[in-house]
């Protein structure tokens, strides 16, 4: 799993506000332990993802997140639905899968 540094602090702050922070902690260590890449924000890939962004017209979360994508030329996860469909729509380039509608296996 590769995963941009926004990732880590979007997650902690979206599980502190529906679990708590105890719970938002416990995911947080887990997600890093998980992880086989984190990609901080750099001033090369700061300005890939501005890039980006201005050919995409994504907001600016997602904009760093398709960007590590795009950068690492990985697959993309995501459990956002009008993400999903948006680049579903105007990047057909990229491999995309939506969470809720993913099997076991294919985890």
């Amino acid at each position: 799993m590769i995963i941009p540094s926004t990732v880590l602090i979007e997650v902690a702050i979206v599980m502190s506000r529906a679990v708590g922070s105890e719970i938002a902690k416990m995911v947080y260590k887990r997600i890093m332990k998980h992880t086989t890449e984190i990609i901080y924000l750099n001033e090369n890939f700061t300005n890939y993802s501005m890039e980006r962004g201005i050919e995409t017209h994504l907001s600016g979360f997602d904009t760093v997140v398709f960007s590590c994508a795009s950068y690492m030329n990985s697959v993309l996860v995501t459990n956002d639905r009008r993400f999903f469909r948006n680049l579903k729509n105007h990047h057909p380039e990229t491999i995309i899968y939506y969470l809720k509608e993913m099997s076991v296996e294919e985890l």
